[in-house]
């Protein structure tokens, strides 16, 4: 106990710092999570203005969204939502743009994101966070402590002889783990 309050440096575990290089990286990853986010906002906005006067809108993929939904929004709300679109229509060019910047990163700064992507139903962007993520591998001495590392590992709750199955701990970064789970639920 007196190690424990002196902070004895043989308890403590060393701290790796991401390279720079790889932080931007991340941070654009990050930013076009971001981009993703407030594109679905302004999609559902439209979504929600057109059935609030009774109208409907097709479901279809939120890339092509205004030239889908163009012709079918009322004539009373066009001046209002028509702005909204070109704002969807821009930031459709954004993710686009984001997208072959990962697909060139993959193909040429991060090779090995090609071993993780063989698996079915992980893309170019979730071995990009995974890798940017964990970083140096080699510094897990088993693969299973890359879950607890990420936050996947159950809450610990022992109580005598008794011991609840508990929720994740959620301590890890939630960008990768929203793209992790994205992938299950493809799967």
């Amino acid at each position: 106990m007196a190690q424990l309050l002196r902070a004895d440096p043989r308890l403590l575990s060393p701290l790796e710092h991401r390279a720079e290089n790889r932080q931007m990286d991340l941070t654009v990853i990050r930013m076009r999570d971001n981009l993703i986010e407030t594109r679905t906002r302004w999609v559902t906005s439209v979504r929600g203005v057109v059935k609030a006067t009774g109208g409907r809108l097709a479901s279809g993929e939120t890339s092509s969204f205004p030239q889908q939904v163009g012709d079918l929004i009322p004539e009373p709300l066009r001046p209002a939502v028509a702005p909204v679109l070109e704002v969807i229509d821009g930031l459709n060019e954004a993710a686009y743009e984001y997208d072959c910047r990962l697909e060139h990163w993959a193909g040429t700064g991060y090779e090995e994101s090609s071993r993780l992507t063989q698996i079915q139903g992980v893309g170019t962007l979730t071995a990009l966070t995974f890798m940017l993520t964990v970083g140096d591998k080699e510094r897990f001495s088993r693969t299973r402590d890359i879950g607890a590392y990420l936050g996947l590992r159950p809450r610990l709750g022992q109580s005598g002889d008794h011991e609840p199955e508990r929720r994740i701990t959620k301590a890890g970064d939630g960008l990768l783990r929203k793209t992790l789970v994205e992938c299950a639920h493809y799967m």
